[in-house]
């Protein structure tokens, strides 16, 4: 890279949506410190500039797009009583996290196992076997273990 020049990376963190073939795919989460430790390593990258615009995505909004997205019949008291008291459940997230498990089975902030329907499935016709296909190939064509294989 020539000398004058600086790399920025905007960050925001992954967010699985609806309908969209990585809807399966867990979010991105962790701590913005990471990721620059990461890219600052031994000052090899010391001219990569990370900047998050707009704001890092926090856990907590991560938690809550995962409820609009992943919520059901099975799970509706417990978002209502999240929405309802949002400041108390912000202060303990992991107490969310515990219930949804206990209620669902698996974890909001993994992947969504293939052999449930996703919440919508019953209002909706889509083409689930080429969306997973497409995630399939993608995620394998570009994951970081393959990269640093090749």
């Amino acid at each position: 890279m020539p000398k004058d020049y600086t790399i920025a990376i905007h960050w925001n963190a992954f967010t699985p949506s609806a309908q969209t073939p990585f809807q399966w795919q867990a979010p991105a989460s962790g701590e913005f410190k990471e990721l620059s430790n990461f890219l600052h390593h031994e000052k090899i990258n010391e001219r990569i500039k990370i900047y998050h615009k707009p704001k890092m995505t926090s856990y907590w909004t991560l938690i809550r797009r995962m409820l609009a997205i992943r919520g059901d019949i099975q799970t509706a008291k417990l978002i209502y009583n999240f929405a309802f008291k949002e400041s108390q459940f912000k202060k303990a997230p992991i107490f969310i996290l515990n219930e949804y498990k206990k209620i669902t089975g698996h974890d909001l902030m993994g992947d969504w196992p293939k052999d449930k329907p996703m919440p919508w499935d019953k209002y909706c016709i889509y083409r689930k076997d080429i969306m997973s296909r497409l995630a399939e190939r993608n995620i394998k064509k570009y994951s970081c273990h393959e990269r640093k294989e090749a």
